[in-house]
């Protein structure tokens, strides 16, 4: 009765653990949206193409980096930080490019080859397999512990 006991008891456990497991992941995504309520998609308001030249990549203490955009708009020359992009830059410093910019505020930029609503959504996708995989492990395993057990307790192999 007692293995009974704890073999139900580890099942539990490693549901709980698979359950906590995805909170964790869709976790951050709910704080972002909770702390950036008035958030506004940079494609929607970067309505203004203008042609580019990217004079700067500078790199992040997390391994980040951060493109700077050269451009001229109404006759003005801008030089201006993008979003922060992956850990490996798709393009190099000189590399010419298309981008948006706010009309009203050059200095808001949008790079449609980097677009930090998919970056977040493919991070959140990343984090949810890795994270579901071994959550799932860990409940299969305990159910094939359960499964022996019982084969175990009714004379079986």
């Amino acid at each position: 009765m007692n293995n009974k006991v704890n073999m139900l008891l580890t099942l539990a456990a490693s549901v709980t653990v698979f359950l906590m497991m995805i909170c964790s992941a869709i976790a951050p995504v709910v704080t972002y949206k909770m702390a950036v309520p008035n958030y506004t998609d940079p494609r929607e308001i970067c309505t203004q193409a203008v042609d580019a030249t990217v004079s700067a990549i500078t790199a992040n203490d997390d391994e980040t980096f951060t493109p700077v955009y050269d451009f001229t708009y109404n006759k003005v020359t801008y030089s201006v930080s993008g979003a922060t992009i992956e850990k490996t830059p798709k393009f190099s410093v000189g590399a010419e490019k298309q981008v948006f910019i706010e009309p009203e505020n050059p200095y808001h930029v949008y790079d449609p080859d980097f677009d930090p609503v998919k970056f977040r959504q493919k991070n959140l996708i990343i984090n949810l397999s890795i994270r579901g995989a071994v959550a799932l492990a860990a409940v299969i395993a305990s159910v094939i512990a359960v499964v022996r057990y019982r084969k175990k307790e009714s004379g079986g192999n």
